[in-house]
């Protein structure tokens, strides 16, 4: 943005999600006022989101992740190690990664820069939130967008409508003025269909069918049960389930299993202790017959995998971005 010559006052995020508030975070750099504005109330705490289901489900933060978020958050990481994230550095004995009956890197040196992160999707977002609420030019809003505006003489996004507010006077939406407006809306997006509105062609998809669904449930281990943090069975040509298992920051377990190629995973904790003893090693068997299940289990399912080539457009109106989910 630098040289551009574009104004820089007021910068609109629609999303605060992780990739809204990263664009937030980078934003607050070059305009004077960010404005990312959330439909949903969020939490001030870690916790799940019924608009993020994925976030149930078994997330661990890679090397090259965790140096990105670090670059833009210092002080990120050692945060979260202190809050009882685990930390995997250069230890192979912590992991367990299998693939069609295999064994694979475990007890061998790995890269010597390797470090990865496991916290939970609830406790990473919160972590992220509560820097970006600490920037003085940023502000979370609990509003949604019905619209950017369009100004068609000058082909550009001017701002958002909101929707009216729950206490506000009459019906009619608010607008807000922008130099900038960043769709981080998520897989629910509706730039496409704004762009068909304001005259411009949708961009072309390209859409891999893989059909995986999910199902995962919180347990409990006793202390020491396990020497492993990151636990992986890949599914196979012959074995189309899978599953995962991390030990998060409150002392927590996750077990995720997951079908690919619309293969259903189990349902039921016994179903998915059933499989952890077909697919892993006898010592994690032995230690998840000591499991304490917790709460409920949840599922997703993730039919396809989406992206958005706006690069491939000829025209593209001034004033708007997409960002993260909203393109892939």
């Amino acid at each position: 943005m630098r040289g551009s010559g574009q104004n820089r006052d007021h910068a609109i995020v629609i999303g605060g999600s992780i990739a809204g508030m990263c664009a937030a975070r980078v934003l607050s750099d070059f305009f004077h006022r960010v404005t990312v504005y959330e439909r949903d109330e969020l939490p001030t705490a870690p916790a799940n989101r019924a608009t993020v289901p994925q976030d149930r489900h078994l997330h661990m933060l890679m090397a090259r992740g965790a140096n990105e978020f670090e670059s833009h958050f210092p002080g990120l990481l050692d945060d979260m190690v202190a809050a009882g994230v685990p930390m995997l550095e250069n230890r192979p004995d912590c992991i367990h990664l299998g693939a069609a009956g295999h064994v694979l890197g475990t007890g061998h040196t790995l890269r010597d820069e390797f470090t990865a992160y496991v916290p939970s999707r609830p406790h990473l977002e919160w972590q992220i939130r509560q820097r970006v609420r600490d920037i003085d030019n940023v502000e979370i809003v609990q509003r949604n967008v019905f619209e950017p505006r369009f100004d068609r003489a000058h082909q550009k996004v001017t701002g958002v409508l909101l929707d009216p507010a729950a206490d506000g006077p009459g019906g009619e939406p608010e607008f807000v003025a922008a130099d900038l407006v960043v769709d981080a809306a998520g897989r629910g997006t509706r730039l496409p269909v704004w762009l068909e509105q304001w005259g411009y062609p949708r961009a072309p998809e390209a859409i891999i069918d893989i059909g995986i669904h999910y199902a995962t449930h919180q347990f409990r281990l006793p202390e020491g049960a396990l020497r492993e943090k990151v636990v992986v069975a890949g599914a196979s040509h012959d074995q189309s389930l899978g599953l995962g298992m991390l030990h998060y920051e409150d002392g927590t377990w996750v077990l995720t299993t997951f079908g690919v190629a619309n293969a259903k995973p189990p349902r039921t904790f016994p179903e998915m202790l059933a499989l952890a003893e077909e697919l892993l090693p006898a010592h994690f068997n032995e230690a998840l017959a000591l499991a304490t299940p917790i709460g409920e289990p949840a599922y997703h399912a993730f039919p396809a995998s989406r992206w958005r080539r706006y690069h491939k457009l000829k025209r593209f109106p001034g004033g708007i971005v997409p960002f993260g989910d909203a393109v892939a």
